[in-house]
C-alpha cells in the first residue's frame, strides 16, 4: 500500500525541517511509524528531512497509480482468493484479559503541530488492536487475529470492512486524521474472551511470539511459537456463514496442549482429536502433532452488523471535505 501524500502542505506533526527530524528520529509510536534515529547516521537523517522539505507543496502525482486510485474503501477478499490485511482492528468490547501482552496507552497532551507544542486538551489512545491480521473469504466468513497474543479475536459474515475512516471516502480518497480503526460492516458470530486458551505444558515461555505467515493454495497459514513449541494455524469458512475452521499444525509439543476454551462459547467449539472435560480440551503430543478445531456460530450475532454507510463515490468525497485529507506520519 503506498504511504500518504508528503508532498502537499497538511503536516500532523509539523512542515519545518526540525519537525521532520524528530518524528524520524522519534517515530509516532501511536500511528505505527517506527524511529529512525537508532538505525540510519544522522548525515543520513539529515538528507532525507532536506529531501521532504523540498517535496513540500510540489503536489506531485504518485507514479505508482496514475490518475485516481481504484482504491476502495470497502475492500473484500473471496473463497478463491482471499484478501489479507495487517492494519489496526476494533476491539469490539472484548474483555482486557485477552490483551495480556499488549502494552496499553495513556491518555497525553493534545500536540499543536501548527504551534509546535502542547495546547489545551487530550489526545486519547486509539481504541484498537494495533497488530492485528483480518482476512475475508468473502461473505461467509472474515477473522481478526491478534499477532501480539497469536490467537483469534473474532469472527464475522457478510460485508467485510469500511475503511473509510483510515482510507478517505471514495476510490483514491485521503486518509481522515486521527482515526486508524476501519468499521467491521457484517455480523459478527463468535468472539474471544479471557486470557489464552492454549496453554502448553513444559514451554519455557508462556509469551507467544508471532514469526510470521505464509499462503498455501491462497490461504493463510499463521505462524507463531510458545517457547520451543512451533504452532501453525490456518483458517478457512465452515458450512455455515461465520463458521470457522481451524487447522493446527504444532512441532516440539512433546507434553501436548491444553486448550481452556472460552466458557461463554464453549458449547460451540468442537475439535477432531483429544479428550474433552467441559470446556477442557486435552491434546496428547500425538494429537496435538494435527488436529482441527471448529468454532460455529450461535443463534445470534454477539455483535450486530452496524447500519450500513452509503458506497464510495465523488459525492462522498465532497461530503468528506477536510474528513478526506491525507494524513502525515
Amino acid at each position: 500500500m503506498v504511504g500518504p501524500n508528503l508532498t502537499d502542505t497538511v503536516f500532523l506533526h509539523g512542515d519545518k525541517k526540525a519537525d521532520i527530524v524528530r518524528v524520524l528520529m522519534n517515530g509516532v509510536g501511536d500511528k505505527g511509524m517506527p524511529a529512525w534515529g537508532a538505525i540510519l547516521p544522522p548525515p543520513d537523517v539529515d538528507a532525507v528531512s532536506d529531501f521532504t522539505v523540498s517535496l513540500i507543496g510540489k503536489n506531485l502525482k504518485s507514479p505508482f497509480a496514475p490518475g485516481e486510485s481504484s482504491v476502495t474503501s470497502f475492500p473484500k477478499g473471496s473463497v478463491a482468493f482471499p484478501l489479507l490485511m495487517r492494519t489496526f482492528m476494533p476491539t469490539l468490547g472484548i474483555d482486557q484479559a485477552v490483551f495480556a501482552h499488549h502494552d496499553h496507552g495513556k491518555i497525553i497532551a493534545k500536540y499543536s503541530p501548527e504551534k509546535g507544542e502542547d495546547v489545551k486538551g487530550d489526545q486519547k489512545p486509539i481504541d484498537g488492536v494495533p497488530s492485528a491480521i483480518t482476512v475475508s473469504f468473502g461473505d461467509g466468513l472474515s477473522y481478526c487475529f491478534d499477532t501480539t497474543e497469536c490467537r483469534l479475536l473474532y469472527t464475522w459474515s457478510g460485508a467485510f470492512m469500511d475503511m473509510t475512516q483510515y482510507w478517505g471516502a471514495a476510490a483514491g480518497g485521503g486518509r481522515k486524521s486521527f482515526d486508524y480503526v476501519p468499521i467491521v460492516i457484517g455480523p459478527v458470530w463468535w468472539r474471544t474472551s479471557g486470557p489464552d486458551p492454549m496453554q502448553v505444558p513444559g514451554a519455557t515461555s508462556a509469551k507467544p511470539t508471532f514469526t510470521g505467515y505464509r499462503k498455501i493454495q491462497n490461504v493463510p497459514e499463521l505462524q507463531w511459537r510458545v517457547g520451543d513449541v512451533q504452532i501453525a494455524l490456518r483458517i478457512t469458512p465452515g458450512a455455515k456463514p461465520g463458521e470457522s475452521v481451524c487447522r493446527y499444525t504444532t512441532t516440539g509439543a512433546a507434553k501436548g496442549l491444553v486448550f481452556a476454551l472460552p466458557v461463554d462459547s464453549a458449547e460451540r467449539i468442537t475439535a477432531d482429536k483429544g479428550t474433552r472435560a467441559g470446556a477442557t480440551l486435552t491434546l496428547s503430543a500425538t494429537d496435538a502433532v494435527q488436529f482441527t478445531v471448529i468454532i460455529s456460530p450461535g443463534e445470534k450475532p454477539v455483535v450486530e452488523a452496524p447500519k450500513p454507510r452509503p458506497k464510495d463515490n465523488k459525492a462522498n468525497d465532497k461530503k468528506a471535505g477536510k474528513s478526506a485529507v491525507e494524513e502525515k506520519e
